[in-house]
C-alpha cells in the first residue's frame, strides 16, 4: 500500500500530505518515498 501510494505522489496524482494520511504505516510510507527519490 505505501509503495503504491508514493508512486501515486511521484506521478503527481495525490499530494504528498495526502498520500502520508492515507498510509497505514506512516513510517514505511516515508522509506518508499526516500527509495523513489533516490531512484531504487
Amino acid at each position: 500500500m505505501e509503495r503504491s501510494l508514493a508512486q501515486l505522489v511521484r506521478q503527481g496524482v495525490v499530494a504528498p500530505l495526502e498520500a502520508e494520511k492515507w498510509a497505514e504505516d506512516r513510517n514505511s510510507f516515508l522509506d518508499e518515498m526516500q527509495r523513489i527519490k533516490e531512484g531504487r
